[in-house]
């Protein structure tokens, strides 16, 4: 696998995202990217909460990975920035 810059400055800071969220929170966090999201099968309770960061919030990334937490019946937060 060929890692460019940008992926491994996201992944870095996707990593450190979580694990401030999970300092800060003592709840267990996952962080996906929305493209990776609905392909990964995840296990979602009942408590779960979907959080959403996007640029332009319109991507169809971003709107499967949406769909697919509504499927499992999660309340989403979504920011755009």
């Amino acid at each position: 696998m060929i890692f460019t810059l940008w992926l491994a400055e996201l992944l870095t800071t996707l990593d450190l995202l979580e694990s401030i969220l999970l300092r800060k929170t003592r709840i267990r966090v996952d962080v996906d990217i929305a493209s990776e999201f609905r392909y990964r099968n995840p296990v979602i309770d009942d408590k779960a909460l979907v959080i959403v960061l996007s640029q332009s919030g319109e991507t169809l990334d971003t709107l499967e990975a949406m769909k697919e937490a509504k499927r499992h019946g999660q309340e989403l937060l979504q920011f755009q920035m």
